[in-house]
């Protein structure tokens, strides 16, 4: 039987108390039903110049949080961003971001594939001015106007920014090392310049071929790897800001090292799960971070 020490009030003092917290036949009473539709994966995000959750003023603000740290949406826990989280990814997505700017009210429409119809459309007419550079020049909106006609959502006829975005689902360590007994579930969005670590990887896992047994070479699934997520300082002709970098456990390591299954198979398990959860579109972003704090213009990450 477990118990637990926690502070209990007496006399205007704290004392410690035993509380029991082996729950019995009560343990998880009124969540048997609970499904993962009810529920909202958090973000990982890195704090940047403009984040709000520096800024005491701000309702987002969380107390510690310091330029180049790591935070959760949710939980609001926050890491050191030189020292990283121990990772291994389960599912990526790309497409682009549906936002509607700040200045305009804010929010999150969701995702659009590359190849909807909508995207298609905005870049086909960027590519009439500005050529190949044309995802690059995306309408959007700064200073009380757009730099181009917008493209509007479907439903509501809303003006939004069309954002190139990657995500990484991760199951990850949040205090020391990755495993069974010791992860959460996240995603990582990557924008702007962001963008080259989520390319970097997937360039990378997707480079790593191995032998089959029928003669043929192919690239091990999502979840076969541990990575460590870090962040750095960058800067380009706009300004100073914080970046993310994808590498390999253990540092300076191979694939091969960075293999796990025979080592951790609860790990491997639990990571496989995520990963069928994710490819069949149960789990899904915590959007309501979205609007505040996530909002992937240059306002927070110059480009």
């Amino acid at each position: 039987m477990k118990n637990t020490q926690l502070p209990a009030a007496q006399n205007g003092g704290a004392v410690p108390v035993e509380v029991n917290t082996d729950f019995g036949e009560d343990a998880g009473a009124g969540f048997e039903n609970t499904r993962m539709e009810e529920q909202r994966t958090p973000l990982l995000r890195m704090a940047q110049g403009l984040s709000p959750e520096l800024n005491p003023a701000k309702g987002e603000y969380i107390r510690g949080l310091a330029l180049g740290m790591i935070f959760n949406t949710a939980t609001r826990e926050v890491y050191d961003g030189r020292e990283g989280l121990e990772c291994v990814f389960c599912w990526k997505d790309y497409g682009y971001g549906q936002w509607i700017p700040r200045d305009l009210g804010g929010g999150y429409r969701g995702m659009l594939s590359p190849d909807d119809a909508l995207v298609r459309a905005t870049i086909s007419r960027m590519a009439e001015k500005y050529g190949s550079s044309a995802r690059f020049k995306m309408p959007h909106y700064r200073d009380g106007q757009w730099s181009d006609e917008p493209a509007r959502t479907r439903d509501t006829n809303e003006a939004i920014e069309l954002v190139e975005t990657g995500q990484l689902y991760a199951l990850y360590a949040p205090n020391g090392e990755l495993s069974a007994d010791n992860y959460s579930r996240a995603i990582i969005p990557f924008t702007s310049t962001a963008m080259g670590a989520y390319t970097g990887y997937v360039t990378r896992h997707s480079n790593a071929l191995w032998p089959q047994r029928d003669g043929t070479r192919k690239s091990a699934p999502i979840f076969a790897y541990r990575w460590r997520l870090t962040t750095f300082g960058d800067k380009n002709g706009k300004g100073e800001f914080s970046n993310w970098r994808i590498d390999l456990v253990p540092p300076g390591g191979s694939f091969i090292d960075a293999l796990y299954a025979k080592n951790d198979p609860y790990l491997h398990h639990a990571a496989r799960a995520f990963f069928t959860l994710c490819k069949t579109g149960i789990v899904k972003p915590d959007d309501t971070a979205a609007p505040a704090a996530d909002r992937a213009d240059s306002e927070d990450v110059p480009f």
